[in-house]
């Protein structure tokens, strides 16, 4: 019988199974975690037998097609989830898709302005110039630009409004106004966070 002691070990060269019979693996080492899928590994006793047994294997981790809709999902219907998407695995993000998909739908924001949800992501509310209505766009930080985001209306509450003190301190740490996206370059506005013009429509 083999007996794995701790969640880390390593297979050793050969494996006493009785006193004539010594058990060696194909491979070098086994990580053994605490994983519920397993995978089959072929071992050899001496004599030409073998056996099959089965070692953890790493989940497979979230598509991203998966984290986008999960990202989606959890804008419009659970504000405050906090999701770390560096670790969920794909059975993860398949149960909080089923779990999410049957929540009710957050009420949208009434004005205009900067909005960040619980994931840390930015939007921009504004009305459009041809109907008036209320549109959002995410703000990618890499590019200093805002994307339209179909259906982002939905999943922001005007919880979530971003402070003229939390838009100045974004400022002051990524170097560029988070309304409008240019660079700050005058030092009253770098030392502030924002200028005095996007500082009124925040």
């Amino acid at each position: 019988m083999l007996v794995y002691l701790g969640k880390n070990i390593r297979t050793p060269k050969t494996c006493a199974i009785g006193k004539d019979n010594d058990l060696v693996t194909k491979e070098k080492s086994l990580l053994f975690g605490n994983k519920k899928s397993v995978r089959p590994v072929i071992v050899s006793m001496k004599g030409g037998s073998q056996m099959t047994i089965t070692s953890p294997t790493p989940a497979r981790p979230a598509s991203e097609k998966q984290v986008a809709f999960l990202k989606t999902l959890i804008s419009e219907r659970a504000n405050d989830l906090v999701v770390d998407f560096a670790t969920l695995t794909s059975k993860q993000a398949s149960d909080l898709i089923g779990s999410l998909i049957s929540a009710p739908r957050n009420n949208a924001p009434v004005a205009e302005g900067m909005y960040r949800n619980a994931n840390g992501v930015i939007y921009k509310v504004q009305a459009s110039r041809e109907t008036g209505n209320l549109y959002a766009k995410v703000l990618d930080v890499a590019e200093r630009k805002f994307i339209y985001e179909q259906g982002a209306m939905r999943g922001l509450t005007a919880e979530m409004r971003m402070t003229i003190e939390e838009a100045k301190a974004f400022g002051v740490e990524y170097g560029f106004c988070v309304w409008c996206g240019k660079f700050l370059t005058d030092p009253v506005s770098v030392a502030q966070g924002i200028g005095p013009v996007c500082a009124g429509r925040v």
